[in-house]
């Protein structure tokens, strides 16, 4: 698959036309009212943001993050990271061994701050709504970090995965939350409507969905929270979930 193939505008890759969409403009302006559309130098800061009102919040990223970069092999690999927003994290990666690292997302907006902050990484910043665009290329390493609540279903998520990655690849879910049951999912779903719509925007509500443990069986749980682990400084409230290729 030659990228060159394809439309290519400032420093974007379009896999497909774009087309913005109404959930677009409200997520961007949602997140500008929570203060977390951040400058290009707090960007290049992360995941070790001081002095932001969500300093607290990167604090409990970065427990995540360390372990995912020690969990990577140092061998070279081709890494996809889905919903990659503003890029802090494809960089991440890319800096820390021999790593071809995609990084795609639907958000023009912050992908465009990640080629102007990250000139000069070799991440490749693609847009495109359709993962399966990318089938040609296989990945070695799939990374869903902190986006998966805005794909209705894992089991689908999965299977369109499952058309981009390598044989013997894996694919991983970090920072979301997933509940251990129905119940628990309602009252989230029902706390998440509340703040939309306290928020201004009630219409985000429908595009930010709660996922079950039962929506993820096969996966291996490297990470889960617990009190014990908690006592022991382990903070992070979210699991790490990986899926082999030959289980999806």
């Amino acid at each position: 698959m030659e990228l060159s193939n394809y439309s290519v505008h400032n420093g974007v890759i379009y896999l497909e036309p774009y087309r913005a969409s109404q959930f677009e403009k409200s997520y961007v302006k949602v997140r500008e009212k929570e203060q977390r559309i951040l400058s290009d130098s707090q960007v290049l800061q992360l995941p070790y943001l001081s002095n932001h009102v969500h300093s607290k919040e990167w604090e409990l990223r970065q427990e995540s993050v360390e372990r995912f970069l020690r969990y990577l092999p140092h061998k070279k690999l081709r890494i996809l990271e889905i919903g990659c927003g503003n890029g802090w994290f494809s960089n991440l990666i890319a800096s820390k061994g021999n790593f071809d690292v995609f990084g795609t997302d639907v958000n023009i907006k912050e992908l465009e701050q990640a080629v102007r902050v990250f000139a000069c990484s070799e991440v490749k910043w693609v847009y495109t709504t359709k993962v399966e665009l990318l089938s040609p290329l296989l990945f070695d390493v799939i990374v869903v970090n902190a986006a998966v609540q805005y794909f209705p279903s894992i089991p689908k998520l999965l299977q369109s995965l499952k058309t981009v990655v390598a044989h013997n690849g894996e694919i991983h879910l970090l920072d979301s939350p997933i509940y251990p049951s129905d119940q628990e999912a309602q009252k989230a779903s029902q706390r998440t409507e509340e703040y939309f719509g306290i928020m201004g925007f009630p219409e985000l509500s429908n595009q930010y969905f709660h996922h079950k443990n039962k929506d993820v069986k096969g996966a291996d749980w490297l990470y889960k929270p617990s009190k014990f682990g908690k006592l022991l400084g382990k903070k992070n409230p979210f699991p790490w979930l990986r899926f082999k290729q030959a289980d999806i």
